[in-house]
């Protein structure tokens, strides 16, 4: 699954980060996956040739700003995720989904 160059960061690594309120980007990735990881399960039993959709980090952070868009920018939710380390090229993966 891993490609080369991808750096995949499972979604717990996002617990502690609050742009609104404490883990929210966490929650809001975990769902992103999940719903993603559903779609792509509903597909194939369409018979549709669907493959695994993960997002970026930086994909995450434009869709959780869109969401809560009264409030801040993308730019500003980059940032805040930049000051915890992330390069925001990493694509989200979620552990529980494996097995």
């Amino acid at each position: 699954m891993n490609q080369p160059n991808n750096e995949y960061l499972d979604v717990s690594k996002l617990m502690g980060i609050s742009i609104l309120y404490p883990n929210d980007f966490y929650e809001f990735a975990t769902v992103v996956v999940k719903m993603m990881d559903a779609y792509g399960h509903f597909q194939r039993s369409q018979g549709i040739n669907a493959g695994i959709a993960r997002p970026t980090v930086y994909g995450l952070a434009r869709k959780f700003a869109s969401t809560a868009n009264i409030y801040f920018s993308a730019d500003y939710v980059l940032e805040r995720l930049k000051e915890h380390g992330l390069s925001t090229r990493e694509i989200l993966d979620l552990e529980e989904l494996k097995s």
